[in-house]
């Protein structure tokens, strides 16, 4: 084990190089959080794209937030500085941040150009794989936490069964007419029902219903603070309905959802078995019930 983390002056600065997705983000936020425990008198910097700042902001692990530049990270002066995103735009600005000490994960491009790496945890969980470079600096073996995300407090009334109907790709996309079938039945039971979707995707076919298009990912922890229920694949969505302890329904085609599944939190996941399109609504509906979400 490197304790590279031990060894450190009190009081020191350290950063983490961020990745550049906000469910990815969401997901290093358990490694810090053992970080921090183990030595609270280190300020730690986020080093994050501006689309991502919202993970970091306003939490008691992280000092301040960083743009992934080069000249604000030297005027941190970090004595530590770990890359959890791991491409070469990371390894450079990790590499010349001034740090003495320079981790990385073994995936990493160009790990061998840190100065200490990870051991490779195989098919580990995204958040144990970050947690293994914790472990590595010094942080004692333990159980990995659950993601955190700042918030203010969750509604009262959480009646909302939150829907997001896109993914990345057509063969992750539930067929329209499902998200519908599935939406009535949940609007007979009472649930008020909300299609989400980033404001460049169109909500057009769903708008028999309360619409909330989003400019910035940040957007949705209001949505999901006034939800009872998430449905839907988008990892973003996922990971931060994930840290806020909102129950989720994850619709994936098969093989499920991999290293990106909500992490430590109420989800029921449902995988296609030729594809995605064979999950049917009636599923969805027992998996909510399974939950024991009410509206």
């Amino acid at each position: 084990m490197e304790e590279a983390l031990i060894r450190l002056r009190r009081g020191s600065k350290a950063a983490v190089v961020c990745p550049r997705s906000v469910g990815e983000c969401i997901l290093i936020t358990p490694a810090i959080r053992l970080m921090k425990r183990r030595r609270p008198d280190i300020l730690w910097a986020a080093v994050a794209d501006a689309a991502c700042r919202f993970v970091f902001e306003n939490t008691p692990d992280i000092a301040t937030v960083l743009s992934p530049h080069l000249p604000p990270l030297w005027s941190w002066r970090p004595r530590l500085c770990a890359d959890f995103q791991g491409t070469v735009r990371s390894l450079i600005l990790t590499e010349l941040s001034g740090a003495e000490v320079t981790a990385g994960l073994q995936q990493a491009a160009g790990a061998w150009a840190y100065s200490t790496v990870a051991p490779d945890p195989g098919a580990a969980h995204w958040a144990e794989c970050c947690a293994e470079l914790a472990f590595h600096l010094g942080v004692p073996r333990q159980e990995v936490p659950a993601a955190f995300l700042p918030a203010p407090e969750a509604t009262s009334q959480r009646r909302c069964a939150l829907i997001y109907p896109y993914a990345a790709a057509r063969d992750r996309t539930w067929p329209a007419e499902s998200f519908l079938d599935a939406a009535r039945e949940l609007e007979k039971r009472g649930f008020e029902v909300v299609f989400t979707a980033r404001s460049k995707e169109d909500l057009s076919p769903f708008s028999e219903y309360r619409l909330a298009p989003v400019a910035a990912a940040g957007e949705w922890k209001a949505l999901l603070l006034e939800a009872s229920v998430f449905i839907g694949n988008q990892t973003d969505l996922t990971q931060i309905a994930a840290a806020l302890q909102v129950p989720q329904v994850v619709i994936c085609p098969p093989g499920g959802c991999g290293k990106m599944a909500p992490w430590k939190a109420p989800a029921e996941i449902l995988a296609g078995e030729d594809s995605i399109n064979s999950v049917d609504p009636a599923q969805v509906l027992a998996a909510v019930e399974r939950l024991g979400v009410k509206p």
